[in-house]
Order: structure tokens, then C-alpha cells, then sequence
């Protein structure tokens, strides 16, 4: 996928960035990554430890995304996904960013707006995403689905069609919305523990991790 002789870097597995940005607090550094997509297909997805790799890889990559995009056969770029993972202050921050050939062409990055990637057919996952962005760190999936049925309050009406459901279906629902989030969103991360019912499951949002920011493309 890149041309004009940049770093080819690494493999990079969108769902192995909390061991990336454990490996970053560990080792302090600030290292980037990230993944050029078809619609919801990986075309190519790389990390780089050195930043300055990086960055000129990034540059590359968008270059040659905008000519991609261009071509009428072939795989058509329609976005990636770029992250930067610093641990240099030893502790988890992490920085997403969306970029696509049309509005961005060759420069512009926009923020992840984390809270409003969530499926909307799903009545449960806004009230879900709102819970796990409030959170601090990993958290068992059913604290996170308590949290968000306090959100939810007097709204329950929102919840159509199951708005008449005791209060225990609701949480089995809201839990589901949680467990289906991790699947389809990259930066949901969840780690099984030894229960074999799950009911040890840990979920968290890397999206929480960004906060101040020490670096700017």
C-alpha cells in the first residue's frame, strides 16, 4: 500500500491496543498507528514505535489513499482510523482520530466523537455508551449496565419496544448492548476473567484515556 520507500512498520490489530497501551506505559513511549479502511474491511493497518516513522508514514498513507480513492476499480479507501498511544507520563493516554479521502485529502484529521459510535436501531446504546464514557478505568460489564439503567431514570419510555419489561430484562438487555458494542467498536475493550458464565467480564472505552493532549499532528 505505501509507496515512495517509507517505514512499512508493524501489524496492527485495532483490538490488541490495550496491550499496546499497556506495552506504551510500561516502556514510555509515544508511538502511533493506524488502519485504512473499505467501509468496515481493513485494507492495511500498521503501527510504528518510532514517531517520526510515523508520522511520515501517516503523510504517505494519506497520499496514497486520495490516488486510491480516485481509481475506478480496485478497492475504494473511504476512511482510517489513527491513533496515537503515549505512555511517556506512565499512565494510559490515548488519542483517536478519523480521516477520510474526500473531506480530508492529504491533511485534515478529525477527533473520534467516541460517545455518538454506537448503533442508534439499538434503543439501549446510546444510554450504554453514555455509562462506559463515565467510567475511570475497566469495570465489570454489569456495573457498567447498572450505571447506565441510573441514566436511563424516568426515560424508560425511550425504550421502545420493550419499555414494559421488569427492571432484570432490562439489565440482561443493556448488558447485551454492551457485549455487542465491544464487538463492533474498536476502542471497547473487553478482558474475560477465569468466570466461565462471564460474569467476571471487564469493559472499558479507550476513548476515556483522552483527555489533555501533549502532541498535535
Amino acid at each position: 500500500m505505501l509507496e515512495n520507500d517509507v517505514p512499512t512498520g508493524m501489524e496492527f490489530d485495532e483490538k490488541d491496543m490495550r496491550k499496546d497501551l499497556d506495552w506504551a506505559i510500561q516502556n514510555r513511549p509515544m508511538f502511533g498507528a493506524f488502519n485504512l479502511l473499505s467501509k468496515d474491511k481493513s485494507l492495511y493497518a500498521r503501527k510504528f514505535f518510532c514517531f517520526p516513522d510515523f508520522e511520515l508514514a501517516l503523510a504517505d498513507m494519506q497520499d496514497n489513499a486520495v490516488e486510491y480513492f480516485r481509481r475506478k476499480s480496485g478497492p475504494r479507501v473511504t476512511h482510517a482510523r489513527v491513533y496515537v498511544l503515549d505512555g511517556r507520563r506512565g499512565k494510559s493516554e490515548f488519542h483517536g482520530f478519523e480521516w477520510n479521502p474526500v473531506n480530508g485529502g492529504g491533511q485534515g484529521l478529525t477527533r473520534i466523537d467516541y460517545r455518538t459510535e454506537y448503533e442508534e436501531s439499538d434503543p439501549y446504546a446510546g444510554y450504554a455508551m453514555m455509562a462506559l464514557m463515565e467510567q475511570k478505568g475497566p469495570q465489570k460489564v454489569a456495573t457498567v449496565a447498572r450505571a447506565a439503567w441510573t441514566m436511563i431514570g424516568d426515560k424508560v419510555s425511550d425504550l421502545y419496544p420493550t419499555a414494559d419489561y421488569p427492571k432484570a430484562a432490562h439489565m440482561i438487555l443493556l448488558r447485551k448492548s454492551l457485549l455487542r458494542m465491544s464487538h463492533l467498536n474498536p476502542c471497547i475493550m473487553r478482558t474475560r476473567g477465569k468466570d466461565l458464565r462471564g460474569h467476571d467480564t471487564m469493559i472499558e472505552h479507550l476513548g476515556i484515556y483522552d483527555q489533555q493532549r501533549h502532541w498535535f499532528f
